[in-house]
């Protein structure tokens, strides 16, 4: 057989009996090269079972990686709106301290008047204390002048009574008791009635125009009020320590009789009842 044939006839082993092709390849070393591609095979198929595996954690951490970034986007994005707010406030803040500063100045300036307030109160609160303090020794001493004015009076009353009295009985023969006469709410100082006589006056240390119209509005009083007082012939007298000039003057236009403790200073006139409600007081 020739060495071609011989090559044919194994060539065709080679592709038709498998056994044939290991035990060559075995003759030739090449079953323990395939053995290894085998288990290299195993190997390369389990790295690549791996890596797919490990592409796939890969890509399922990719997607965590990714959605915590979007989270941390959405953290960032609130931080950011946060510190924009915590500025705003940071800013309103500043404002309200400022504001605070200036109401603190305001308020220290009012305190401030307050306390000036309330030193000059209390100065006038000394004043008004030394005033009362004042006002009271004024006041006693008022009380104690009226007093003596009262007492003064009552006894310038009791003198004109007497001098008027003197003066009817000694010089005009008329005898008649004369007192205080009170009417309602009019005092009158000098009171008496006789017959179809009646003597009416006031007393007082100063005798001015005011006492004539005042005993002329007095005698009306009675007249209008009290006619019973009042007698047909009425004597209107005033009697005073110190006469003012134009004082006898208006007395006489009333037919007034003016004494004082020495002397009559008008004419002693008797007046009809009737024409007192004529006098224009």
């Amino acid at each position: 057989m020739s060495l071609t044939d011989l090559k044919k006839k194994i060539s065709k082993l080679l592709e038709e009996d498998e056994e044939f092709r290991y035990f060559v390849a075995a003759k030739i070393g090449l079953l323990e090269i395939l053995e290894r591609f085998r288990k290299y095979d195993e190997k390369f198929n389990k790295i690549l079972e791996e890596l797919r595996e490990l592409r796939q954690r890969s890509q399922a951490h990719d997607q965590k990686f990714n959605e915590i970034l979007a989270r941390l986007d959405e953290h960032d994005r609130k931080f950011n709106e946060i510190v924009s707010r915590l500025d705003e406030h940071d800013r309103k803040f500043n404002e309200i301290l400022a504001r605070l500063d200036e109401h603190d100045r305001k308020f220290n300036e009012i305190v401030s008047r307050l306390d000036e307030h309330d030193r000059k109160f209390n100065e006038i609160l000394a004043r008004l204390d030394e005033h009362d303090r004042k006002f009271n020794e004024i006041a006693l001493e008022i009380r104690d002048i009226k007093t003596t004015l009262d007492r003064l009076a009552v006894s310038l009353e009791d003198e004109g009574i007497e001098v008027v009295s003197y003066f009817l009985e000694e010089k005009y023969g008329i005898k008649v008791d004369l007192g205080v006469l009170y009417a309602d709410a009019t005092e009158i100082n000098i009171y008496g009635a006789i017959d179809s006589l009646c003597i009416i006056g006031e007393v007082a240390v100063r005798l001015g125009i005011a006492k004539v119209k005042e005993l002329i509005k007095k005698v009306q009083y009675l007249s209008k009020r009290m006619p019973n007082y009042l007698r047909d012939n009425v004597i209107l007298v005033l009697y005073g320590v110190k006469i003012m000039p134009k004082t006898i003057e208006e007395a006489k236009k009333y037919h007034i009789w003016v004494v004082t403790a020495t002397k009559e200073l008008t004419p002693l006139t008797k007046i009809k009842k009737t024409e007192i409600d004529n006098f224009k007081a």
